[in-house]
């Protein structure tokens, strides 16, 4: 007599089969097999190769700076900081799709261009953009700059980010992921990269982009990394769930992403068909076997294979970063197991064990999901009592938590709960209701001044028992409530620090500029009339600082605020721009004897006596005024810029003063602004050069040497002078690059002089003080063959003001190489008989302005005498610049000095004039 289970083995098994194929084939063991890798992940945990370093803009950052977005000008600054620091790539996982405020847009196009192609810019989808197919790019002036790597982080329909692209099409071409470019590995067109998340973020190196800022950042840990720059997403939103660690901010996901194809850890599946196949030849013997026939044997196969499948999957996991696919398998095993077992029972029996088990469990789940959920849950039926709440319900919604729950969800939660679940299931019984859109999260305030963000689903049920009660409503209400209390006032603490100062309360310039603006808007009809812009500084503000401490300081800085908010002066609220400076404007049209009014008043509110719990302080103001033509189209920020350029001109005057806006002054910035803009370009352009001065001996006049010195003719702008570029240069960073192109050229043209003839090159001090400024030295002596006796250094009086030692340690390199120093425009400066005697000098240049008039001024000649005595005692050369005349000429040569420069020996000429002079002596009367 045939056993029942041949019978089994025959029909139930491929229908298994099939079943577990379907399943493989439509997806829905997708979820299954995502759980088994991660949990093997979980237990092979792997650390990070510390190559790759996150810098994040956590609250500390965010707190500290007090804007978001985050500021341009602060992102260049942490550019220039890591590319100090010596790191690698450097990836700005930040949006920078738009430009900002011009001056930080400047600073941060300063900083990329400075990076020198290590700055990595995201680009992200963006299927809302419009542009590049969909893509996301930083605004075009960072673009030349950077690298481009994609960003994206791809979500899988159940909500986690397992995978990145190796590279995606944008604008026609390819660009490659952020991991791509951080691992340096080779791109996979068409594929994705499968993320090993047993890589432990925790040993990540993550510092602080704040610490970075205060400088408590060792380089060291950054020299030769890869940095992350981004934020972190408590405060932004900007997270992803993944396997293992829940909730990970972008740049960790990018980096565990880099990590894996660095560590060759990038995950592999294979087929499943091939294994299943196997595993199903197997069944078919165990099913069919009479030597294991019995339920206990065939469970035990079942449960010995299900192991080995799970220890050979970790195996291949760990060791190989081969994903097998257990998830077909696994079930293929406990179906068989489970319709093996239950082909023992009768099928009554299996039925009635079906259905207990089956309301059990769905009893126990829905019990344990509402219960532990950490919202509050409540759900309502379509006459309002209450069938199930969570246990955080009464917390969060503020009702007693020891009523009964099976009560009218009215007595429990606010009025407009209680129509939004009658609202939903109202517009399900009509076959209205929309999920995507009747389901979208609102805000309440609650009594207890709580606020929560509350949906309201609706289900239809099918008259099954909940409780043991038997429900004949077919509808149900479930309201989901999240306490976002902190969030809110975060947000709006955010929200009010990007607008007010947190210390005063007065405005920021974003606030105030929008007021001004509205203001102007409203008026500009008025003819003959005006608004006026005041900024003012408070003079002897830092001295109280300093004196008395900041707390009173900061304690002056409010009751300033409270003071001009109280003056009854018809003036807008307060604004404070920056430090010790704040701007107001008129809220009525005046005049401009009005204006001058008023500012005398303002002044007089300031001046007037402080009295700081205890404490009394007097300042001083100065102050910036803007008259502003209302029928005259000019912009707020216009208004204040000028408003601000009368208050520098005020404390360039000293003490308390009143200033009006001098458009002359506006003209003399903005083409201060235009030398800035066009000097970065201008060696590119080949607009500078270098002119020769000649020097010779004041006693033979034989040509000794020559200075060189720069000049730049704009192509509009016409020649422009050094007084003017070099200041610039040296307040934006350009004059090392300039400095250097200098040296080096003067280094190439002096070579081709004769022997006895040296070159001059004047070098500021912030050459001096960098680090690598003797190897830029002994770079251009050697690249030009110049011996370094040929190489005469010039500085002024003012790099030795703060002599550091770096600047010391390079002089004194300097010096021992053979290269003479002089010290230029001695006697204007801050002249002390102490530099002489501390630095390696080998000469002084003595200004023209005591050559000028030596032969007239009695006190002149006094002057360049002693100066001449002086360098005879300790030993220095005296270089005279200025010589025009034969008579100052004379008079020189009588007092021994040795070397003249000026018009009378030569004006600056070309590198091959001074070559051709050099053959001859300078023509000069014996």
């Amino acid at each position: 007599m045939e056993r029942p289970y041949t019978y089994w083995g025959f029909v139930w098994l491929p229908v298994i089969l099939l079943f577990v194929f379907w399943a493989q084939w439509s997806g829905s063991l997708k979820g299954l097999q995502n759980a088994l890798d991660e949990q093997r992940m979980q237990l092979y945990e792997r650390p990070a190769s510390q190559d790759i370093v996150y810098l994040s803009i956590d609250k500390a950052s965010l707190d500290r700076v007090g804007l978001w977005p985050w500021p341009r000008s602060k992102t260049a600054e942490i550019v220039d900081r890591l590319v100090a620091a010596g790191a690698a790539d450097i990836v700005l996982d930040l949006d920078l799709s738009t430009a900002s405020s011009q001056g930080a847009d400047e600073r941060l196009e300063q900083a990329l261009a400075k990076a020198g192609g290590r700055v990595i810019l995201p680009v992200r989808y963006d299927p809302t953009a419009g542009r590049a197919g969909g893509f996301v790019l930083p605004y075009p002036a960072l673009i030349d700059k950077t690298r481009l790597g994609v960003s994206d982080i791809p979500v899988q329909t159940d909500g986690f980010a397992r995978t990145l692209p190796y590279e995606r099409m944008v604008d026609g071409r390819f660009v490659p992921s952020v991991a791509t470019l951080l691992s340096r590995d080779s791109v996979q067109p068409g594929s994705h990269l499968v993320i090993d998340y047993a890589i432990s973020p925790t040993t990540i190196p993550t510092y602080s982009a704040v610490d970075l800022l205060d400088g408590e950042i060792d380089p060291g840990k950054l020299r030769g990394k890869s940095v992350i720059v981004g934020t972190h997403a408590v405060e932004v939103g900007a997270n992803y769930i993944v396997p293992v660690h829940g909730m990970l901010p972008s740049p960790l996901v990018q980096i565990l992403a880099a990590e894996t194809l660095m560590q060759d850890r990038s995950l592999r599946s294979v087929p499943s068909t091939p294994i299943l196949a196997f595993f199903t030849l197997l069944l078919f013997a165990l099913s069919w076997s009479r030597r294991f026939s019995e339920l206990s044997h065939q469970l035990i196969i079942c449960f010995g294979l299900a192991a080995f499948v799970s220890v050979a999957a970790f195996v291949l996991q760990k060791r190989f970063a081969i994903l097998l696919p257990t998830a077909p398998v696994q079930v293929l095993l406990w179906l068989y197991a489970v319709t093996r077992a239950l082909n023992e029972l009768t099928v009554r029996r299996w039925k009635v064990l079906q259905t207990s088990i089956e309301a059990s469990n769905m009893r126990h789940m829905l019990t344990r999901i509402i219960g532990d959920s950490s919202d509050a849950i409540l759900i309502v039926d379509e006459d309002g009592m209450v069938l199930e709440t969570s246990r955080r319900a009464p917390e969060i919604l503020g009702f007693d938590p020891g009523l009964n729950p099976m009560r009218r969800l009215s007595k429990l939660v606010p009025t407009e709960l209680v129509i939004s679940a009658k609202d939903s299931i109202r517009l399900m019984q009509a076959d209205q209701w929309n999920s995507a859109a009747d389901a979208e999260p609102r805000l309440l305030e609650l009594p207890s001044g709580r606020v929560i963000e509350y949906t309201t689903t609706p289900s239809r049920l099918s008259g099954r028992r909940l409780r043991f009660r038997k429900i004949q409503n077919h509808y149900v209400a479930c309201i989901t409530a999240r306490d976002i209390t902190e969030k809110h006032l975060q947000e709006a603490r955010l929200e009010y620090m990007s607008r007010f100062d947190e210390m005063t309360g007065a405005m920021r310039r974003s606030e105030f500029l929008h007021r001004l603006d509205n203001s102007l808007l409203r008026q500009r009809t008025a003819e003959d009339r005006w608004q006026t812009v005041f900024a003012l500084n408070l003079h002897r503000f830092k001295t109280i600082n300093a004196t008395l401490g900041r707390s009173v300081g900061d304690a002056l800085l409010q009751a300033v605020v409270r003071r001009l908010n109280e003056c009854q002066l018809n003036l807008s609220p307060t604004a404070r721009l920056g430090g010790d400076i704040f701007a107001l404007f008129t809220l009525d049209l005046v005049s401009d004897a009005e204006a001058h009014t008023l500012s005398r008043q303002l002044a007089e509110i300031v001046e007037a006596p402080f009295d700081l719990d205890g404490i009394r302080a007097q300042i001083g103001v100065r102050m910036g005024i803007s008259p502003v033509r209302l029928d005259t189209p000019t912009p707020a920020a216009t208004s204040l810029s000028q408003a601000e350029l009368a208050l520098d001109d005020a404390t360039r005057k000293g003490g308390s003063g009143i200033v009006v806006f001098d458009p002359e002054s506006f003209a003399k910035q903005e083409h201060a602004r235009e030398i800035e803009r066009e000097l970065w370009s201008a060696l590119d352009r080949r607009e500078i050069h270098i002119a020769y001065q000649p020097q010779v001996l004041l006693s033979t006049g034989q040509l000794v040497g020559a200075e060189a010195l720069v000049r730049w003719h704009h192509p509009k702008m016409g020649p422009i002078s050094p007084g003017e570029f070099i200041a610039i240069a040296e307040a934006n960073g350009f004059v090392e690059k300039l400095g250097r192109w200098i040296l080096h050229r003067a280094c190439e043209d002096a070579v081709t002089w004769p022997d006895r003839v040296s070159v001059s090159v004047n070098v500021s001090a912030l050459q001096f003080e960098r680090e690598g400024f003797v190897e830029d030295v002994k770079t251009a002596l050697e690249g030009a063959d110049l011996p370094p006796e040929r190489l005469h250094l010039e500085f002024t009086e003012s790099a030795f003001i703060e002599a550091s030692d770096d600047l010391m340690k390079n002089l004194r390199s300097l010096h021992a190489l053979g290269i003479s120093f002089a010290l230029d425009d001695f006697g204007t400066g801050f002249s002390s008989f102490g530099y002489l005697s501390r630095f390696p000098l080998d000469a002084v240049k003595m200004d023209q302005m005591f050559v000028r008039n030596l032969t007239t001024d009695t006190a002149s000649q006094a002057i360049v005498q002693s100066i001449k005595t002086l360098a005879d005692g300790l030993g220095l050369t005296v270089i005279c610049e200025g010589v025009e005349t034969d008579e100052q000429r004379s008079f020189l040569k009588l007092i021994g000095c040795q070397q003249g420069q000026g018009f009378l020996f030569g004006r600056p000429q070309s590198a091959a004039d001074i070559a051709e002079l050099s053959r001859c002596r300078v023509s000069v009367t014996a």
